[in-house]
């Protein structure tokens, strides 16, 4: 798919699912806006059940092995599966928004919190108040 193909879809009422599978060095460094990291390797990414298109971005000059690789990992999961032309670098070219993402530790839709210190030892907090 070309990156304005791509950019036309992201603003469809059914988007499709962006895989960066760059690795998370090249991810955090900038990616498509809402595009999820699936690192580098297809066996370690554990696809949801759900369904439908999807766009994955590879590094530029991925071998076919790794474009079938990703195929095999995804199909039977009923994603329909198309290639970001000319990866990232392409996107970047046609001027397209780019996101950085702000953490890659944090699930996506998640807040994250801090408990106490305390509250986790013992079921007796470190300190008592009055």
């Amino acid at each position: 798919m070309s990156p304005d193909s791509v950019a036309d879809a992201l603003v469809s009422p059914a988007p499709p699912l962006i895989l960066d599978a760059r690795g998370r060095d090249q991810y955090a460094l900038g990616t498509v806006p809402g595009a999820i990291n699936a690192g580098r390797e297809p066996k370690g990414f554990l696809p949801s059940t759900g369904s439908g298109p999807l766009v994955l971005i590879l590094k530029k000059g991925a071998t076919s092995y790794l474009k079938r690789s990703w195929s095999e990992r995804l199909s039977p999961y009923g994603y329909k599966i198309s290639i970001l032309n000319g990866g990232f670098e392409a996107w970047q070219a046609a001027g397209l928004p780019v996101e950085i993402p702000a953490s890659g530790h944090i699930k996506p839709g998640s807040t994250p919190f801090i408990i106490p210190r305390g509250l986790c030892e013992i079921n007796s907090p470190a300190q008592v108040r009055e």
